[in-house]
């Protein structure tokens, strides 16, 4: 009895130090903001069948916080695959310092994660700052009852060792981390890093605290643009008031008065000339009444104009050259 529970003993520590359990977390922010989270928890094939209970407790646990369950499977392994998604990833930053224990996503006794982010914000850009932990250390101690028998100790001590066996289950793990981001990471302490630098890998290991830390910057799109906008409007707005200045400017006053010697622009038919106005009014001569002889009636007196000097005729000169030739 004492030889078989031995050679079950090495078989088990065999089987699952040859790598049986797998264990991913991922994370993936949007162009839209949007996040991600799956929780691949997975087991040899070969195992499957011994594992049944703890992913019913594991299901449980993870769709009280919102998770859907989805079966995974390959040609290596089997298990589920926990997804979730928040619609912006504001819902989950805040602007104080955080730092996140991942592993009490699956701890059905603690609540669901609310923030995983740091948020720095300024007008045009956004900083996310990542700050998160991996626990494999093992805290967990069996007790000795005082009261166990030389038998009973003796028979424990050929029964396999599970605390053994556990630690070396937990050593041949594969635990994995890894960010999928719409940007470049600005500051990282990944082990693998591709896509030019948006995405992040961890290899995460047993018996450590591991952490998890990165951060990026996207650019705040709608202030940027609104900005601009703003711009070219404040632009067009200055333009069209320069150009109604100077084309009132350019507009003559019809109220105003002429000076001496301007030209009085009128309204008038085509070919007629305008002449200019003078500051003294055209003399024109006025007629003179002639005296009334005696006995003569008004009627039969007829006043005629006077004619101005200028316009009387010379006296006209006989030209006597042709009488003196006569004679």
């Amino acid at each position: 009895m004492k030889k078989t529970m031995k050679l079950l003993s090495l078989i088990a520590v065999v089987v699952l130090m040859s790598g049986c359990v797998k264990y991913d977390i991922g994370m993936e922010v949007g162009k839209d903001n949007s996040v991600s989270i799956s929780l691949t928890s997975a087991i040899s094939n070969s195992l499957a069948d011994y594992a049944s209970d703890s992913d019913d407790s594991e299901k449980s646990a993870l769709e009280k916080k919102g998770y859907t369950v989805k079966e995974y499977k390959d040609d290596k392994w089997t298990g589920f695959t926990y997804t979730k998604k928040y619609d912006n990833i504001d819902k989950i930053s805040t602007k104080d310092s955080v730092k996140v224990e991942l592993s009490d996503i699956m701890d059905s006794e603690k609540e669901d994660i609310k923030y995983f982010f740091q948020k720095k914000s300024s007008l045009f850009k956004t900083t996310y700052v990542a700050n998160f932990t991996i626990d494999t250390t093992s805290d967990s101690s069996d007790e000795t009852d005082e009261s166990t028998t030389a038998d009973d100790s003796t028979t424990s001590n050929d029964m396999i060792d599970t605390e053994g066996m556990t630690e070396a289950m937990m050593t041949s793990m594969e635990l994995n981390y890894h960010i999928t981001l719409p940007v470049k990471a600005d500051e990282h302490n990944a082990t693998t890093v591709s896509n030019d630098g948006k995405e992040l890998s961890w290899k995460l290991e047993y018996g450590k605290v591991n952490e998890i830390k990165y951060e990026f910057t996207k650019t705040n799109t709608t202030a940027l643009y609104g900005c601009v906008i703003g711009g070219v409007l404040l632009i067009l707005l200055v333009v069209i008031l320069v150009v109604l200045k100077v084309s009132k400017k350019k507009k003559p006053n019809n109220n105003e008065v002429p000076g001496p010697g301007s030209v009085e622009v009128k309204n008038e038919p085509s070919g007629q000339v305008v002449p200019p106005v003078t500051d003294q009014e055209e003399v024109k001569p006025v007629p003179t009444e002639q005296p009334t002889p005696m006995g003569t009636s008004q009627e039969e007196v007829k006043t005629e104009p006077s004619v101005p000097v200028s316009e009387t005729q010379p006296p006209q000169v006989e030209d006597t050259s042709s009488n003196d030739n006569n004679v």
